[in-house]
């Protein structure tokens, strides 16, 4: 594992660790207003995100019209996949759509400010 990519692993370990915790309390605190699937969407995200940041930063050492060209295209599937994500949360717990969905979307949100910020200081590294 590239020496860029391990103090990534560590902070997105830390952040999903961080939200396990919150998402276990919420569930069995309010059992009646969210699903299981709340435990799970920190998970997945852990692992798209580790996934298409490995991606990235194999994309980061060509030249930079590739990396851009690749972070473009990599931003899309990613929008597209959790679009599709989403839908089958939804699709799965009607009754708890509302909660999960936004727990889903904060949880998109934090993980892609966290993504971009790191690959924000490996591009001005170089």
């Amino acid at each position: 594992m590239n020496k860029l990519v391990k103090p990534f692993l560590f902070k997105l370990l830390i952040i999903t660790w961080l939200f396990e915790i919150t998402s276990g309390g919420i569930y069995f605190s309010f059992p009646n207003k969210f699903s299981l699937l709340i435990m799970i969407i920190p998970i997945y995200f852990f692992a798209v995100y580790f996934l298409f940041h490995n991606l990235l930063f194999k994309a980061s050492e060509m030249r930079q019209a590739i990396f851009i060209s690749k972070y473009m295209m990599f931003t899309g599937l990613k929008l597209f996949l959790n679009i599709g994500v989403l839908i089958v949360i939804i699709l799965l717990n009607k009754e708890f759509a509302i909660n999960n969905a936004i727990s889903f979307l904060i949880c998109f949100f934090v993980f892609t400010f966290f993504e971009v910020q790191d690959l924000l200081k490996i591009i001005n590294k170089k």
